[in-house]
């Protein structure tokens, strides 16, 4: 693992899969300071219940043993974690019951004190949980390795569960040995981050009971709470072609507070199978509540083209051949025109096997009217803050 990859592949995916992987277990905490079951969780008395999670106020030591200083994280890496994901994530979460609730998160890395302190709350019915879900994440920075890819990790809560990251700011998490929950026979956590703004979860939980089945988790640091996505819609061929699944990846409230105009409701606009050899194409687009022709119109228009491998989509994107270049957005980008002197008027960015196509229509363009001019560096800003929103929801 690099040191520019230090964050997004050690903080933000171990943090958010123990988030998942503690509320998978229903181990009761001490009232006491300090839980003699598991001396390293410490916490208030709360109000929870055999299906709760944890209590309210449990902090958690998720740190392992200290490393070796060659192989620690640096001082240099927690600095630059710190000035890059220190703040408050806000976002949601949604199972195939169609149960959801608000997740919120708080990182708080001291470097002095090589201490990283990550708070986190979820509302609803997570995991059959029945008040909401409060807990503090407390790591040592010495326990962190700046290296390994593949790690073994043991939780009092969860038992042993693998970390691995796969590369592309994507990760994976499994535990098959819950503790309290023997009706469970296996957690499995898969994740990606779009830079280091907005994040994406999915879980599925096999064995019996309440706690079964598939969940999707999305947060974004950006100001606007990430609307999870329905798990499974993105696999339902009549929604994704008929426009549904592109509509679904950003919403009104995200598109208004980016643009900064009232918008209208993200709306289906229809798709295809096959509109190229293993490849399916969703079309979504959001508008202005003012008309085509108020000098203030804005469309974001996109497609999200699928393709049955990354091999097809890698092949698919070479074909923007008169395209340039952009940098820092997805797995790879590109954007016209390729001139820098004028404002980039289309996106295409490569994230997995999928393609986002994207533009944003301004300005009136009825008879008689003149377009909105606003500067190239807004014009660009906007586009690509829409794109990496609904870039945040792709798997």
């Amino acid at each position: 693992m690099s040191e520019q990859e230090f964050g997004r592949r050690a903080l933000l995916e171990l943090l958010g899969g123990l988030a998942l992987l503690a509320a998978c277990s229903d181990n009761e905490t001490s009232t006491n300071s300090t839980n003699s079951t598991h001396p390293n969780i410490t916490g208030q008395p709360g109000s929870g219940s055999s299906k709760t999670a944890i209590r309210t106020g449990t902090t958690i030591d998720a740190s392992g043993p200290k490393l070796p200083a060659n192989v620690r994280s640096t001082t240099e890496q927690l600095r630059r974690e710190r000035d890059k994901i220190n703040g408050t994530w806000l976002g949601t979460w949604r199972d195939d019951r169609d149960r959801g609730g608000n997740v919120d998160g708080v990182f708080d890395i001291d470097v002095a004190k090589r201490a990283i302190n990550f708070t986190l709350k979820i509302d609803g019915p997570f995991l059959g949980a029945t008040v909401p879900t409060v807990m503090t994440y407390r790591l040592d920075g010495d326990a962190l390795s700046a290296n390994d890819d593949d790690v073994v990790l043991q939780s009092p809560l969860v038992g042993p569960f693998d970390l691995k990251f796969l590369g592309f700011g994507q990760f994976q998490i499994s535990a098959s040995e819950i503790p309290g929950h023997k009706d469970i026979t296996s957690l499995v956590i898969k994740g990606a981050f779009e830079g280091l703004e907005h994040g994406t979860m999915t879980y599925t939980v096999d064995g019996q009971g309440s706690a079964v089945g598939k969940g999707a988790v999305a947060w974004s640091r950006n100001g606007i709470r990430a609307i999870a996505v329905k798990p499974g819609v993105g696999d339902d061929i009549t929604a994704f072609v008929g426009g549904d699944y592109a509509a679904s990846l950003i919403t009104q409230v995200e598109a208004a507070t980016l643009l900064g105009v009232p918008m209208k409701a993200p709306e289906a606009n229809g798709g295809k199978i096959q509109m190229r050899a293993g490849i399916d194409v969703s079309n979504g687009r959001v508008e202005t509540i003012a008309g085509i022709t108020d000098p203030g119109y804005r469309a974001i228009q996109y497609s999200i083209f699928r393709c049955r491998t990354k091999a097809i989509a890698v092949a698919y994107l070479n074909g923007y051949f008169h395209y340039s270049a952009m940098p820092n957005i997805g797995d790879r980008a590109i954007a016209a025109p390729t001139d820098p002197k004028y404002p980039i008027s289309s996106v295409v960015v490569l994230k997995g096997r999928d393609i986002l196509d994207i533009n944003i229509v301004r300005g009136a363009v009825g008879p008689g009217t003149n377009a909105t001019t606003i500067s190239k560096q807004r014009s660009d800003k906007e586009l690509i803050a829409v794109a990496r929103t609904i870039l945040s929801r792709l798997p």
